[in-house]
């Protein structure tokens, strides 16, 4: 699939999950973490790391639809890492 359309349904799916989480009241920022979670999973069913080259020979071929693309990929499981320690440090200090 192109890299465009495989964005334009990872962005649909992303909103629509998103609005789903808030609805069944998980907290927001858990709700943004495995919502982009799932919408990079989804992403690399619809368009496979694989099919993706930015370092062709032609250097011309980079578009704009690929460096989200490449972005989305970086970003994301920062992000959840990030969520991750950030949440595993505060839970440190719950008692039950």
């Amino acid at each position: 699939m192109n890299t465009s359309q495989a964005l334009v349904i990872y962005i649909v799916a992303i909103i629509f999950i998103f609005a789903l989480f808030i609805k069944i009241r998980i907290k927001v920022w858990s709700a943004v973490v495995v919502t982009l979670l799932i919408g990079q999973i989804l992403l690399n069913i619809l368009c496979p790391p694989s099919n993706v080259s930015p370092w062709s020979p032609d250097s011309e071929s980079i578009s704009s639809s690929m460096a989200i693309y490449i972005m989305i990929q970086l970003v994301t499981p920062l992000i959840a890492i990030i969520y991750i320690f950030v949440t595993g440090w505060y839970d440190r200090h719950k008692t039950n």
